[in-house]
């Protein structure tokens, strides 16, 4: 396993962290709008969605793609309008908890400095509700040349602020400003070690700064959602044994407070102690201004006397008030809320067990808890039994808050069942939820009635009961149609795809088609990810059953559909669509004895994919390099008597081929490849080498690869496969006695 492939943990990262801090290093952190999500600030992508909709006059020019762009779209809205838009929603951000996690890192010397791609306030915000007010600085107005004079630990807007002068929106703005940063870019990635997190740094003219100037001085660790690097990362940036990328699939709030948590620096004291955290601001107050009674006459003293305050000391008396309140929270029960935002679940669990009686808000921070302990837990065993104690002790709760938690953890209870290979048990609990809150009005409820009933067509499925899958598929769709709510929505476009493709395993390919189309129709038009990964799916799908159904032109035609609507996708999801699509249209074109178009679809697809390092891309592109390789072949034994010298390129074509198909793939067992290696170097000549190949050949693939390797001699029969068959049956016989 490369370096490059080791994931570490939250855990990982705070000992580097400490480790930064105790050497007088600490960290420097550059965030993009994946941490402000969560404030109500919305990302990239939502914003063009929306600036299509209010701008659609000024956005006219733009072509299709480029409506897509978020610099091309700011870059037809004049600078006034721009600022508005943007002012709507930062003016009304809240402080949310990724930033407050930041500031706790901050105030405890952990991170020497953020840069933030971010025009928001909400960084300064944090750090002010914890007490602390670092130096802000916009890198739109700052002479860069003097950017060694900031003082730590501080808070660097790179492309402006919401109430500053200038804010970079637009491509050509935020490529000029990039390359007057190099010199600073370069300062901070020799300086410090860095993290990144919620900044794509896809189609973004600061992600080549970072990587032209990162020289593995320190250690750089990119945190984003996807469970992998993205392919833009992985390209260039993640090939250094010192770059190390993290998933925060749960996103940038949680993964920033387990991270201060680990850190022993979470909770902050405002949520811990409130009254401690306030005197601690009051400390900074200098003393009240007292009149010296001693200098006045008699008539300004009795002045005095009717109105006191002005001599009364406020501030010794407002924390005198904070200590005696202090004093008797302390005397109170033990404080379980400490425990829990501190990620001591099983103290937080134990400390509500103790008390004798829970009123509602103890018994939802309770369930909480377990919930919370359970997803910790490593063990499924273990896992399930927390979660069983949760629903046993809240199942005749009436409280909504209460009942969401006891969903989710029987959601939970059936997946951790699922993952034992208990199918039956795991259904069981799927109907379990669906009975006791089918007719609930609440959406979390209601989602996880959905949720609840597609994970139990994906278990009917794998064991086989396909009738009931499409069933239930149906079920999903009946109930929640009248929805507008997206996260119902999104549901039923992945049952429409588990009907459609549970179809296509009953071979209904006609009803898979019809379904497909439904949910293309249906979902087409959105520009929510899940939606377009349902519909890139669908369509494949269709595909695959129009093949089926022997209507290959139709086939090729959904196929290109699909590539021309995805192809231009960064996704991953949709390069893995437009790849498969792809590969099968080559596939057809074979069957349809078109062998030269067929390689130029399979070399496009190469040309297409062929540095991607996603695994499943590879794969893919193995395939691919293995099925013009056998074509090559086939086409030398065609030209085998007639024109020799073209037959050899052929097989040196072939032969080329087939090692880069067994390069691309990552599986261990290689025999259809190998097959095709063996036949290749019989027929140049090698026959040693063939014997060998050959010999794992039938190894690994037994009967099967056998009554393979004998199709494919038939096919257009030349001189040397008697030979080969000879050797064939040879090395058979050897291997079964």
């Amino acid at each position: 396993m490369k370096s490059s492939d080791y994931l570490y943990t939250v855990e990982d990262l705070a000992q580097f962290m400490d480790i930064s801090k105790k050497a007088g290093n600490p960290f420097i952190f550059i965030t993009g709008a994946g941490c402000s999500v969560t404030a109500d600030i919305p990302l990239a992508k939502e914003i063009v969605s929306e600036l299509n909709e209010i701008f659609a006059l000024e956005l006219k020019p733009l072509s299709d793609k480029d409506r897509k762009d978020y610099g091309k779209c700011m870059g037809r809205l004049e600078t006034s309008k721009r600022r508005e838009y943007l002012q709507n929603y930062i003016g009304k951000a809240k402080i949310n908890w990724a930033h407050i996690a930041l500031a706790c890192l901050m105030k405890e010397g952990y991170i020497r400095r953020v840069l933030t791609f971010n025009f928001d306030n909400l960084l300064a915000r944090s750090c002010g509700l914890l007490g602390q007010y670092p130096p802000t600085y916009d890198f739109t107005a700052a002479n860069l040349n003097l950017h060694r004079l900031i003082d730590d630990p501080a808070i660097v807007h790179l492309h402006g602020q919401g109430h500053g002068f200038v804010q970079l929106n637009t491509e050509s703005e935020t490529e000029e400003h990039a390359a007057r940063l190099k010199e600073f870019v370069a300062h901070t990635l020799s300086e410090s070690p860095t993290l990144f997190i919620g900044y794509s740094g896809s189609n973004d003219a600061f992600l080549p700064q970072i990587e032209e100037q990162f020289s593995d001085q320190h250690r750089l660790f990119w945190v984003d959602m996807n469970d992998k690097a993205p392919e833009h990362l992985q390209q260039k940036l993640l090939t250094s044994s010192l770059a190390h990328y993290m998933s925060c699939k749960n996103g940038a709030d949680l993964f920033l407070i387990e991270l201060a948590q680990k850190l022993e620096c979470f909770p902050p004291t405002i949520f811990v102690d409130p009254y401690q955290h306030v005197l601690d601001e009051l400390d900074e107050v200098a003393d009240y201004p007292v009149l010296k009674h001693d200098h006045l006459d008699d008539r300004k003293e009795s002045q005095l006397t009717q109105s006191d305050t002005s001599t009364q000391d406020i501030l010794l008396e407002t924390k005198n008030r904070l200590k005696e309140v202090q004093q008797q929270d302390k005397e109170r029960e033990h404080d379980f809320l400490q425990e829990y935002l501190q990620g001591d679940y099983e103290g937080a669990v134990k400390a509500l067990e103790e008390k004798q009686q829970l009123n509602i808000e103890q018994s939802l921070w309770l369930a909480r808890s377990y919930l919370s302990l359970a997803l910790e837990e490593p063990n499924e065993l273990e896992k399930i039994r927390i979660y069983e104690k949760l629903i046993d002790k809240f199942k005749e709760s009436v409280e909504i808050d209460i009942q969401e938690q006891v969903g989710s953890a029987l959601v939970n209870k059936a997946v951790a069942l699922g993952e034992l290979q208990q199918p039956y048990d795991e259904i069981k609990t799927y109907d379990e939820l669906v009975t006791r809150f089918s007719d609930s009005n609440n959406l979390v409820l209601r989602e996880h009635v959905a949720v609840a009933l597609l994970n139990k067509t994906v278990a009917l499925y794998e064991f086989g009961q396909l009738d009931k899958a499409v069933e239930v598929c149906d079920e999903i769709i009946a109930r929640f149609s009248d929805s507008d709510e997206t996260i119902l929505q999104k549901q039923i476009a992945k049952a429409l795809l588990n009907k459609a493709v549970a179809l296509g395993r009953l071979k209904q390919l006609n009803k898979a088609v019809e379904v497909c189309d439904e949910l293309i129709v249906r979902f087409s038009d959105s520009d929510e990810l899940t939606f377009q990964e349902q519909v890139a799916k669908a369509a494949f799908n269709k595909a695959v059953a129009t093949e089926k159904l022997g209507q290959l032109d139709q086939a090729i035609e959904i196929y290109d559909e699909l590539i021309v609507r995805f192809s231009d996708s960064d996704e991953l999801i949709f390069q893995e669509q437009v790849a498969k699509a792809l590969l099968n249209k080559g596939s057809i074109l074979t069957e349809l004895e078109q062998s030269d178009k067929s390689v130029q679809v399979y070399n496009e697809l190469i040309a297409k994919f062929g540095e991607s390092n996603e695994v499943g891309l590879q794969e893919l592109l193995s395939v691919a390099f293995n099925n013009i390789g056998y074509l090559r072949l086939l086409a030398a034994k065609k030209h085998w008597q007639k024109n020799p010298s073209i037959a050899k390129d052929y097989l040196d074509t072939a032969l080329k081929c087939f090692s880069k198909a067994i390069t691309k793939s990552s599986r261990d067992d290689h025999a259809l490849i190998l097959g095709n290696l063996a036949y290749t170097e019989f027929l140049q000549g090698d026959m040693a080498e063939s014997e060998i190949l050959l010999r794992k050949v039938l190894q690994q693939g037994g009967q099967s690869l056998y009554n393979q390797v004998l199709e494919d001699i038939n096919k257009y029969t030349i001189d040397p496969d008697i030979n080969f068959k000879t050797l064939l049956e040879k090395l058979w016989n050897e291997i079964n006695k």
